[in-house]
């Protein structure tokens, strides 16, 4: 057990990477001389094949964990219902829509759906893990989480349903203490060690915190980045230091023709898909777009009010910015070779992860597919210059040409 707390959580060599269930097509990008001459159509940007592989991900991980081919579409339904039914857990329509096809939510009051389909399955610990990872591509058992330590615990000594609902039901009467003398990753390492309910229970009271609480960890971190961004870019407002980090504001939605044409946007919530769809006009996945960094989210976040994947996908980009103006800074105008941006790559995919981890979220994945073109930028001399261009390319210079061609 020991073994595999340190190699999941440090994101080492685990089963995790040894073991992929998916092969992803090769990340594909060109080198230009130049930035400036780094240029790509819809069409042509390879998230498209990674994002056709994405699809059918809950259907592909039951099917290989049942021993099924995914063709076998009645088969899997069937022995879904039976192990359901066998373990006494209610099938949820959320369930069967995902049997149809349907991707699964990543928000986090769909993840008791998610945990109850691991434990119908009878999946181990680590099964779990990598099934909540991969194929629900949610961040498995965060510990600070009540619902999530119970279900670490139970699935850990095989509870059944029965003791977990059990468990469940009687945590909600328990008050939010809010220790922050306590780390997320301490609180997984101590269940670990207990296999006593009694235990379990007593220890579960000293670990409650409250949605403001819950992600306190995250929320300091972003702050610190925050004001780092702020002092490398020299920009003072929020709108300002939002578009040099990201590409994207709320000012862009109010003013910028193109999104105006494009039906308008609620930055808060992301960059919006739907209103290119209906004109005709392709868009990046939505894992991409929703909940996009963009300035509304600063007092979400100060307030302790923004969700878990509003916080993760700010870290990554506040870190991806501060990583690389920081070398920036250091070397000048110094070319880069092949093997140098290799090694910042790496250097910041470290960082990176590290960073996720102390905050209790899942390392950088190349299948989730807003990691996907974060790693794909890393690929290139100035990895924020390269997803700004993405933003751009795809969202306002897209839209604008088809208006140019077609002015309403």
């Amino acid at each position: 057990m020991d073994v595999y707390y340190k190699n999941f959580e440090a994101h080492t060599d685990t089963r995790l990477e040894r073991e992929k269930l998916f092969s992803l097509l090769p990340i594909k990008f060109e080198k230009p001389s130049k930035y400036e001459d780094f240029k790509f159509t819809s069409k042509s940007f390879p998230i498209y094949d990674v994002w056709e592989q994405s699809k059918n991900i809950f259907i592909d991980g039951t099917a290989k964990y049942l021993g099924l081919s995914k063709d076998e579409r009645e088969k899997i339904v069937d022995e879904v219902e039976k192990r359901y039914k066998d373990s006494n857990i209610p099938l949820p329509r959320a369930v069967r829509n995902w049997l149809n096809g349907e991707p699964p939510s990543k928000y986090s009051h769909y993840k008791k759906n998610c945990y109850n389909f691991c434990v119908a399955m009878g999946m181990d610990l680590f099964t779990t893990a990598e099934f909540m990872y991969k194929h629900f591509q949610i961040m498995p058992f965060y510990y600070k989480n009540k619902v999530d330590a119970i279900y670490f615990y139970c699935i850990k000594e095989h509870r059944g349903y029965e003791y977990i609902k059990k468990l469940l039901e009687l945590s909600e009467n328990f008050p939010s203490l809010n220790d922050e003398t306590i780390k997320t990753e301490n609180i997984g390492e101590n269940i670990l060690e207990i296999s006593n309910d009694e235990e379990f229970i007593n220890y579960l009271k000293l670990c409650c915190y409250d949605k403001q609480d819950l992600y306190k960890t995250a929320r300091n971190h972003y702050l610190s980045l925050f004001a780092k961004c702020k002092d490398l870019s020299q920009l003072k407002t929020e709108s300002d230091i939002y578009y040099e980090v990201a590409g994207y504001n709320d000012q862009i939605s109010k003013d910028d023709k193109s999104v105006r044409y494009a039906g308008g946007d609620t930055p808060s919530k992301g960059i919006s898909a739907s209103s290119r769809a209906k004109e005709g006009i392709e868009s990046l996945p939505g894992q991409f777009t929703e909940n996009y960094p963009s300035n509304p989210h600063y007092k979400k976040i100060k307030d302790g009010k923004a969700s878990w994947d509003i916080l993760r996908k700010n870290l990554i980009c506040f870190k991806l910015y501060e990583y690389y103006k920081s070398r920036d800074k250091a070397i000048g105008d110094k070319s880069l070779s092949d093997e140098e941006i290799i090694e910042h790559r790496n250097d910041f995919l470290k960082e990176c992860n590290d960073l996720l981890y102390e905050c209790g979220y899942v390392s950088l994945y190349e299948r989730n597919l807003f990691d996907w073109i974060i790693i794909w930028t890393l690929n290139f001399d100035y990895p924020v210059a390269a997803l700004k261009s993405v933003i751009k390319r795809m969202y306002f210079d897209a839209v604008t040409e088809k208006y140019d061609e077609d002015p309403v």
